[in-house]
């Protein structure tokens, strides 16, 4: 299933708060070694500057896929 990033408050000044603001991406989230705790790089994701809107789109991410073990 695809998944967003969102930036919390409202850097872009968009006019509500329940406007979805989206922050920069500034690398590879998948690049680097992937653990069962963290997989995804999360340092890629920078806080957009005051007045603008981010560079990241919708559903950029994938969720990871699961087992259904039958016994």
């Amino acid at each position: 299933m695809p998944f967003s990033v969102i930036s919390s408050g409202n850097p872009a000044n968009t006019g509500t708060l329940l406007t979805v603001n989206r922050p920069n991406v500034v690398g590879d989230p998948y690049a680097g070694t992937r653990t069962v705790d963290q997989g995804l790089n999360t340092a890629v994701f920078i806080h957009n500057a005051q007045y603008t809107i981010g560079n990241a789109g919708r559903d950029i991410l994938r969720q990871r896929g699961f087992f259904n073990w039958d016994f």
